[in-house]
Protein backbone atom coordinates (compact mmCIF):
# COMPACT_ATOMS: atom_id res chain seq x y z
CA UNK A 1 0.00 0.00 0.00
CA UNK A 2 1.27 3.49 -0.95
CA UNK A 3 2.45 5.67 1.67
CA UNK A 4 2.42 9.11 -0.12
CA UNK A 5 0.03 11.67 0.47
CA UNK A 6 -1.79 13.75 -2.33
CA UNK A 7 -1.27 16.99 -0.89
CA UNK A 8 2.22 16.34 -0.52
CA UNK A 9 2.56 15.46 -3.79
CA UNK A 10 0.26 18.63 -4.76
CA UNK A 11 2.91 20.49 -3.21
CA UNK A 12 6.30 18.70 -4.85
CA UNK A 13 4.12 18.92 -8.56
CA UNK A 14 3.70 22.49 -7.56
CA UNK A 15 7.56 23.04 -6.72
CA UNK A 16 8.76 20.78 -9.94
CA UNK A 17 6.73 23.10 -12.19
CA UNK A 18 8.08 26.20 -10.54
CA UNK A 19 10.97 25.10 -11.07
CA UNK A 20 10.07 23.72 -14.85
CA UNK A 21 9.10 27.39 -15.25
CA UNK A 22 12.51 29.14 -14.23
CA UNK A 23 14.21 26.71 -16.42
CA UNK A 24 12.04 27.67 -19.56
CA UNK A 25 12.58 31.58 -18.48
CA UNK A 26 15.94 31.33 -18.31
CA UNK A 27 16.83 28.93 -21.43
CA UNK A 28 15.21 31.67 -23.49
CA UNK A 29 15.92 34.47 -21.38
CA UNK A 30 19.64 34.14 -20.91
CA UNK A 31 21.86 36.08 -23.25
CA UNK A 32 25.00 33.73 -22.17
CA UNK A 33 22.93 30.50 -23.12
CA UNK A 34 21.85 31.75 -26.61
CA UNK A 35 24.64 33.45 -27.56
CA UNK A 36 27.61 30.90 -26.53
CA UNK A 37 25.63 27.38 -26.34
CA UNK A 38 23.05 28.42 -28.06
CA UNK A 39 24.01 29.06 -31.77
CA UNK A 40 21.13 27.32 -34.02
CA UNK A 41 17.88 27.44 -33.61
CA UNK A 42 17.93 23.41 -33.14
CA UNK A 43 19.30 22.83 -30.63
CA UNK A 44 17.10 25.64 -28.74
CA UNK A 45 14.06 23.60 -29.87
CA UNK A 46 15.35 20.12 -28.74
CA UNK A 47 16.13 21.74 -25.16
CA UNK A 48 12.65 22.98 -24.80
CA UNK A 49 11.08 19.68 -26.01
CA UNK A 50 13.50 18.03 -23.25
CA UNK A 51 12.37 20.68 -20.49
CA UNK A 52 8.36 19.91 -21.80
CA UNK A 53 9.23 16.25 -20.94
CA UNK A 54 10.47 16.70 -17.76
CA UNK A 55 7.73 19.23 -16.47
CA UNK A 56 4.81 17.60 -17.85
CA UNK A 57 5.22 14.30 -16.01
CA UNK A 58 3.55 15.82 -12.82
CA UNK A 59 -0.07 15.47 -14.40
CA UNK A 60 0.38 11.51 -14.10
CA UNK A 61 0.85 12.35 -9.95
CA UNK A 62 -3.10 13.21 -9.81
CA UNK A 63 -4.47 9.28 -9.86
CA UNK A 64 -4.26 7.37 -7.21
CA UNK A 65 -1.54 5.63 -9.32
CA UNK A 66 0.81 6.49 -12.08
CA UNK A 67 -0.79 5.98 -15.23
CA UNK A 68 2.65 5.58 -16.53
CA UNK A 69 2.58 2.15 -15.26
CA UNK A 70 -0.89 1.21 -15.89
CA UNK A 71 -1.25 -2.71 -16.87
CA UNK A 72 -4.56 -3.53 -15.96
CA UNK A 73 -7.81 -3.17 -17.73
CA UNK A 74 -9.46 -1.32 -14.84
CA UNK A 75 -6.19 1.42 -14.28
CA UNK A 76 -6.06 1.41 -18.11
CA UNK A 77 -9.83 2.67 -18.38
CA UNK A 78 -9.09 5.04 -15.32
CA UNK A 79 -6.32 6.76 -17.29
CA UNK A 80 -8.10 7.32 -20.67
CA UNK A 81 -11.74 8.77 -19.16
CA UNK A 82 -11.33 12.03 -17.33
CA UNK A 83 -14.07 11.15 -15.29
CA UNK A 84 -12.87 8.19 -13.56
CA UNK A 85 -9.47 10.15 -13.12
CA UNK A 86 -11.29 12.56 -11.08
CA UNK A 87 -13.45 10.04 -9.04
CA UNK A 88 -10.00 8.07 -8.42
CA UNK A 89 -8.29 11.14 -7.36
CA UNK A 90 -11.49 11.96 -4.77
CA UNK A 91 -11.57 8.22 -3.20
CA UNK A 92 -7.18 8.78 -2.71
CA UNK A 93 -7.59 12.20 -1.22
CA UNK A 94 -10.57 10.84 1.23
CA UNK A 95 -8.38 7.47 1.71
CA UNK A 96 -5.53 9.27 2.44
CA UNK A 97 -7.00 11.68 4.82
CA UNK A 98 -8.33 9.23 7.06
CA UNK A 99 -6.65 7.54 7.10
CA UNK A 100 -4.15 10.35 8.45
CA UNK A 101 -6.70 10.29 11.85
CA UNK A 102 -8.03 6.45 12.38
CA UNK A 103 -7.01 4.90 15.35
CA UNK A 104 -5.19 1.87 14.87
CA UNK A 105 -8.25 -0.29 14.96
CA UNK A 106 -9.72 1.51 12.51
CA UNK A 107 -6.89 1.45 9.96
CA UNK A 108 -7.10 -2.08 9.58
CA UNK A 109 -10.73 -1.86 8.57
CA UNK A 110 -9.55 0.74 6.10
CA UNK A 111 -6.74 -2.16 4.80
CA UNK A 112 -8.89 -4.29 4.48
CA UNK A 113 -11.92 -2.78 2.91
CA UNK A 114 -9.11 -0.74 0.43
CA UNK A 115 -8.14 -4.22 -0.78
CA UNK A 116 -11.47 -5.13 -1.19
CA UNK A 117 -11.95 -2.32 -3.18
CA UNK A 118 -9.33 -2.70 -5.34
CA UNK A 119 -10.46 -6.36 -5.94
CA UNK A 120 -14.11 -5.47 -6.74
CA UNK A 121 -12.27 -2.51 -8.97
CA UNK A 122 -10.34 -5.17 -11.19
CA UNK A 123 -13.53 -7.33 -11.49
CA UNK A 124 -14.66 -4.22 -13.78
CA UNK A 125 -12.08 -5.08 -16.34
CA UNK A 126 -12.18 -1.80 -18.39
CA UNK A 127 -16.34 -1.39 -17.75
CA UNK A 128 -16.36 2.11 -16.91
CA UNK A 129 -19.56 2.25 -15.61
CA UNK A 130 -19.19 -0.74 -13.42
CA UNK A 131 -15.54 1.34 -12.09
CA UNK A 132 -17.50 4.29 -11.44
CA UNK A 133 -19.86 2.47 -9.66
CA UNK A 134 -17.09 0.77 -7.55
CA UNK A 135 -15.79 4.28 -6.89
CA UNK A 136 -19.02 5.30 -5.35
CA UNK A 137 -19.46 2.57 -3.26
CA UNK A 138 -15.91 2.99 -1.67
CA UNK A 139 -16.69 6.41 -1.09
CA UNK A 140 -19.63 5.96 0.57
CA UNK A 141 -17.56 3.03 2.74
CA UNK A 142 -14.94 4.78 3.56
CA UNK A 143 -17.14 7.97 5.35
CA UNK A 144 -19.15 5.04 7.14
CA UNK A 145 -16.12 4.02 8.48
CA UNK A 146 -14.68 7.59 9.39
CA UNK A 147 -18.23 7.80 11.33
CA UNK A 148 -17.62 4.88 13.42
CA UNK A 149 -14.50 6.41 14.47
CA UNK A 150 -15.19 10.10 14.98
CA UNK A 151 -13.13 11.19 11.81
CA UNK A 152 -14.44 13.81 9.86
CA UNK A 153 -15.33 12.42 6.27
CA UNK A 154 -15.17 15.12 4.37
Amino acid sequence: MRRSLPANIRRITKLALGLCSSAFLWVTNNSFVNSVLMKGIIVRIVTMSVLVMLCSSGEALSQAFNCKYAKSPDELAICRDDSLKALDEQMAERFFRIRQELPEAGLKKLTVAQKAFLENRGFCGSDGDCIDAVHVEHLELLCRLADEFGVACK
